[in-house]
């Protein structure tokens, strides 16, 4: 609909997309579902939900930090003292299940409750909801609602019987994190007359008139519902403001234990507003239907006569709406005080943020947006992606959602248009959600309470994948908010380590987490033994080591919410330290890799145990007086979790999960290895040690099938099972780079890729499952498997009209944004990809993908993919088929390859022959000079590539040719 209306507003030629629909947002349990098609935004603390219905739009504001307080023990239990029984029975299959007692009989003795294992993240929630009602009759005859990718913004617009256009748009400032929404009349010049005016009431729904997803609150730990108020002011200043207060009760609920621990805490939203129309308090009654997922006896109920005040405007040209929201942990003792003390801070904090931009009384919504684009637009626009090259495909993207969408759904192919609108939106969703810290589960946006998986963080998959792309897609900004998400829970990973396998200065971090801080291992289900995925650790680092890849050794400034005092002691820091970062920031190398890799490396060497080993003969030795001596023998991994899988012929869900020898372990320890080696080179801080060398050469070799695939443990007697949704065997692929120059290896995942799709059947429909063999296909080369794997995430309907995403294929189950942000990521992996010493341009590029271009990638050995260029249709010495502009930020060598056949290259305008039969030797230019910058065209792997002398500063231009 919007191709054909002249709009005032809007995307005006702008990255961003259409949208000729908009839910209805109704109160309770009927607006469960109807959220879901809101368009977001945020800055990475602060955001919005908006339905931008004309008649009763539906504003649903989000604090990142905010998650309900509940009475379940929020601790890792002690399991160290099995350790010696849970290595041995790992291996021989008996008696799995006890560390599952010993929490039980941990939480038992220390808080009296019966057969509690296991915690559930402590659930995200909304800030508040704000409802604004137009009055009298809303006639649109053109409709268009959008998002400006470019700008940051959200808007809504139509057009009434007489041709006036009606607007309203929003964003999340990145300068202040207000989140300012503008209601715009139609203007006199456009011919509206004195009776074209806002008017409307505005008010805020109790919490009570929300939807709640999950189960009942009280099933979770949560015996009664924060209680809330509301108030407005219409004087000299008008405000509108909700408060929240987290009500207490005893941990585990039994009375004699202390309380939960923000049973102290509250949050707050206010919303100050700005009008040149008439504006008053009105009262606001009703009765509150309350769905009984929110009461202690989870039955329905009625709160008659509720009385809250709403705000009433009359003959308005204009409305802004300025809200911030905020968070007290602890130290408010009843509402009264979170009214007293976080809502007044938090109304002083809205008028210093506001005054700025006040002219005449109104405040200048374009002003505003102006800074909050200076920060949100160059960051957005630093990689582009273009994969239309015909008439069609170019018309394509001027379609709305709906047209786009329904227009995949009817072509075995992926829609290029699409795809590239998909790339674009999982960066400014990752853009969004990424600053406080990485996204959640959920990006940074619920609209119910109780949100599927709590909208916490889950490490074996989902965040890995959803930050994929923040190093290689050139966004330092969520690079660092994962920093402070990491560095929060720390002294927590320690905690871990000392408490799971008696270990000391050793990290390990947890499956999942709320993003409060507690990184404590405290969710380990009997199904999913979480406390041995010993990998994740590994895992979580590899981002931030890319980080330093990708960007070099940069300052990280100094976060929010960091306990320098408990950083100190895991870290190291001295005095001088402390009072340098505080002032200066973090030093990437030194402050933060050295003491994350060194943890690392403790944790590896404790757990690798000289009594737990296999022979050079196969035999299993399980602390049987022998110790594992000559380097023929490897060490035995035990006891380990693959996530989230178990031996073929068991119930994946039962303690039976846990294993030994997982290909997982064996991976994540050659690339800690791999860190390890990278940083010691570099920093005086973190010599390399003689125990690293003992690990490296008894690391368990992989084992392979009969059909050659690698196998998920390798260890005889454990057999596969591929009806699974993860794929964690392919961890040397991706999230490590192993697989690179092991071909074997390569060839063994890329047949384990294979094996899954073929035999999941049981939970096939989970995204995360085709991402994380989408990311894996791309690192094996495999561009077959990845377009098969991208054609299902782009035409499965995981898509919302607003282009966030589900959990499940059809848009069910949760709310979950792994789909919408990891997208740019597979894309980036299939078209460059880059090691310490090497880049390759198209390792797995899609058959149907003709012709495109890619701007802006970082690599991770510090050049930028200025632009990379293919045309798979062209042959001949004239026109390269792939070309691309490197510059370099620091002079070193690489290997540069191409993944479409080529027979010569040139660099910067000299031609270059491919090399015959991959000789060994260096092969020449004849009139190549010593200081030529192509000295081989050889890589260290025996692939066909081109070495390159970059020079810091000095942009160089390669292209590949193809006879035909």
């Amino acid at each position: 609909m919007s191709g054909s209306v002249h709009w005032l507003y809007g995307r005006n030629g702008m990255h961003g997309f259409d949208s000729g629909s908009y839910p209805v947002i109704g109160k309770g349990q009927a607006g469960l579902d109807a959220w879901r098609d809101a368009l977001a935004a945020g800055n990475g603390w602060t955001g919005l939900l908006e339905s931008f219905d004309p008649q009763e739009d539906v504003i649903i504001y989000q604090n990142t930090e905010l998650v309900l307080d509940t009475n379940q023990i929020y601790r890792v239990p002690d399991y160290s003292k099995i350790l010696e029984q849970e290595r041995k029975n790992a291996v021989l299959r008996s008696q799995v299940g006890i560390w599952a007692k010993e929490a039980a009989r941990e939480n038992r003795r220390d808080y009296g409750v019966k057969d509690m294992v296991s915690a559930d993240e402590r659930p995200y929630h909304p800030s508040a909801q704000l409802r604004i009602r137009r009055l009298g009759p809303c006639t649109q005859t053109a409709y268009n609602r959008y998002v400006n990718y470019q700008t940051g913004e959200i808007g809504g617009q139509w057009k009434d019987e007489n041709g006036l256009e009606w607007n309203t748009r929003s964003f999340a400032s990145r300068e202040n994190r207000l989140v300012i929404t503008e209601l715009l009349a139609p203007d006199s010049c456009m011919g509206a007359s004195e009776a074209d005016k806002l008017d409307l009431t505005i008010g805020l729904d109790h919490i009570l008139e929300m939807s709640v997803e999950q189960e009942a609150m009280a099933d979770y730990g949560i015996p009664a519902a924060p209680v809330t108020a509301e108030g407005a002011e219409a004087g000299e200043e008008i405000w509108l403001w909700q408060t929240g207060k987290y009500q207490e009760f005893p941990i585990g609920g039994v009375r004699t234990n202390p309380p939960s621990e923000y049973h102290d805490g509250g949050w707050a939203t206010a919303v100050r507003i700005y009008t040149d129309g008439e504006i008053y308090v009105d009262k606001f009654v009703r009765d509150i239907q309350v769905c009984g997922k929110f009461t202690p006896d989870r039955q329905d109920a009625v709160v008659g006569g509720y009385e809250s005040p709403v705000l009433r405007v009359k003959g308005a040209g204009i409305v802004i709406l300025a809200a911030g929201m905020g968070r007290c942990a602890h130290g408010l003792k009843d509402g009264k005080s979170v009214k007293e003390v976080l809502l007044e801070e938090l109304k002083g904090q809205i008028r210093d943020n506001t005054r700025p931009y006040e002219k005449n009384r109104i405040f200048s919504y374009e002003d505003a947006l102006l800074k909050h684009r200076s920060l949100h637009e160059p960051a957005f626009s630093r990689v582009s992606l273009k994969l239309c090259h015909t008439r069609e495909e170019k018309a394509d993207r001027r379609l709305t959602n709906e047209a786009l969408m329904e227009k995949q759904r009817q072509s075995p192919r992926i829609n290029k248009a699409y795809a590239e609108r998909l790339f674009e939106h999982g960066r400014f969703a990752l853009l969004c959600s990424s600053g406080y810290h990485a996204p959640r589960m959920c990006g940074m946006w619920t609209g119910s309470w109780m949100p599927l998986f709590h909208g916490g963080f889950i490490t074996n998959a989902n965040l890995n994948l959803q930050v994929s792309s923040m190093n290689t897609g050139n966004l330092p900004e969520a690079s660092w908010g994962y920093i402070y998400f990491l560095l929060r829970q720390l002294p927590d990973w320690q905690l871990n380590a000392a408490r799971i396998y008696g270990m000391v200065s050793a990290l390990q971090a947890p499956v999942h987490t709320a993003g409060d801080g507690n990184g404590q291992a405290y969710h380990s289900l009997p199904g999913y033994p979480h406390a041995y995925c010993n990998a994740i650790t590994d895992w979580m680092i590899i981002p931030v080591f890319e980080t330093y890849q990708c960007f070099g050794n940069r300052k990280i400034p100094y976060g929010e919410n960091l306990s320098m005092n408990r950083l100190a002691g895991i870290c190291g820091y001295s005095e001088a330290d402390q009072k340098r970062i505080l002032r200066d920031g973090f030093d990437l190398q030194e402050d933060i890799l050295v003491p994350l890799i060194r943890g690392l490396m403790n944790f590896w060497t404790q757990y690798a145990d000289d009594r737990y080993y296999l022979d050079e003969q196969g035999k299993i030795h399980l602390d049987d007086g022998t110790r594992i001596g000559e380097r023929g023998n490897h060490y035995l991994l035990t006891p380990g979790y693959s996530a989230e899988n178990a031996p073929g012929g068991l119930d994946y869900n039962g303690v039976l999960s846990l294993a030994a020898n997982t290909a997982m372990d064996i991976a994540a320890m050659q690339d800690s290895l791999y860190m390890a080696e990278q940083i010691s080179r570099r920093s005086l801080r973190l010599p390399w040690c003689s125990k690293w060398d003992k690990l490296r050469e008894r690391i368990p070799e992989y084992l392979y099938t009969d059909d050659g695939a690698v196998k998920e443990w390798a260890l005889s007697g454990f057999l596969e099972n591929d009806d699974h949704r993860h794929i964690s065997h392919a961890y040397g692929a991706w999230p490590a780079h192993e697989a690179q120059k092991d071909r074997r290896l390569r060839a063994g995942i890329y047949k384990a890729i294979q094996n899954r799709t073929r035999q999941n059947r049981s939970d096939d429909a989970m995204a995360h499952g085709h991402l994380h063999k989408a990311m894996a296909a791309a690192r094996v080369k495999s561009a077959r498997d990845l377009e098969k794997e991208l054609y299902v995430l782009t035409a499965g309907e995981y898509q919302y009209t607003s282009l966030m995403t589900s959990h499940d294929r059809g848009r069910g189950s949760a709310y979950c944004t792994d789909a919408a942000i990891t997208y740019p990521g597979i894309i980036l992996e299939a078209l460059v990809y880059s090691g310490e010493e090497e880049v390759e341009v198209l390792p797995a590029l899609p058959d149907s993908w003709t012709k495109g271009q890619l701007c802006g990638v970082r690599t991770r050995c510090r050049a930028e993919v200025v632009c990379l260029c293919w045309d798979r249709t062209v042959s001949g010495k004239n026109k390269p088929a792939v070309s691309l502009t490197l510059m370099p930020e620091e002079s070193r060598t690489i290997y540069l390859r191409s993944g479409l056949p080529w027979d010569s290259c040139t660099v910067d305008g000299k031609r270059y022959l491919a090399p015959e039969c991959m000789k060994a030797d260096l092969v020449r230019d004849s009139d190549m000079e010593d200081t030529d910058p192509v000295t081989a065209v050889s890589g260290p792997d025996r692939e066909s590539g081109i070495r390159l002398m970059l020079i810091k500063g000095k942009e160089m231009k390669i292209g590949f040719y193809t006879a035909g």
